[in-house]
């Protein structure tokens, strides 16, 4: 059986950080719209409107 290990799946090959699956990736683009609409819609930051989205949703597995 697969073991977690700080966001990854170790299975005998190291893999990149886990992808969220379809209804978290919803829940994220959901919130990541949320934050954009909350800062005023500004243009250019989708990306970290998104990793901020993200940490929210599935944790940061870094911070404590």
């Amino acid at each position: 059986m697969p073991k977690m290990d700080g966001g990854r799946v170790e299975t005998g090959e190291r893999r990149g950080p886990l992808l969220p699956d379809e209804d978290n990736a919803e829940r994220i683009r959901h919130r990541a719209h949320q934050i954009w609409e909350e800062e005023g819609r500004p243009e250019g930051r989708d990306q970290e409107h998104w990793r901020r989205a993200a940490r929210e949703i599935l944790g940061d597995p870094d911070r404590p």
